[in-house]
C-alpha cells in the first residue's frame, strides 16, 4: 500500500502543477509582458528565433528570482508570525499603513 499512496501523492502534484499553470494562462499581466517584450526585444532581430530563446531563458530567470524572493519573504514571515501576538501587532501595523497610504491619495 505505500507504493500506491506515494502514487496518489505524485498525481495530486501533478494535477496541482497542471492547475496551476492553467490558472496562469488566464494572467492578463503576464500576456501584455510577453507580448510586449516579444515585440520590443525579439521581432527587430535579425535572428529571431535565437532572440527568442534568449528571451525566453532571461524571463525564465526574472521570473524564478521573483518568486523565490516571494516565497523566501513568505516562509521567513510566517515563522516571524507564529505567535498570534505577533500576528495582531503585523496585522494593525499592515492596517495603519493602508490607512494611511489611502488618506495620502485623497489628500
Amino acid at each position: 500500500m505505500p507504493f500506491r499512496s506515494a502514487r496518489h501523492a505524485a498525481g495530486a502534484a501533478l494535477a496541482a502543477l497542471r492547475d496551476g499553470g492553467l490558472t496562469q494562462s488566464l494572467n492578463p499581466k503576464a500576456w501584455l509582458v510577453a507580448l510586449s517584450g516579444i515585440g520590443l526585444f525579439v521581432l527587430p532581430q535579425a535572428d529571431a528565433r535565437a532572440a527568442l530563446g534568449l528571451f525566453c531563458a532571461v524571463s525564465l530567470l526574472a521570473c524564478g528570482l521573483g518568486v523565490g524572493c516571494w516565497a523566501l519573504a513568505g516562509r521567513l514571515l510566517a515563522r516571524a508570525l507564529a505567535q498570534p501576538a505577533r500576528q495582531r501587532w503585523f496585522n494593525r501595523a499592515m492596517g495603519a499603513l493602508l490607512a494611511l497610504s489611502v488618506a495620502s491619495m485623497l489628500g
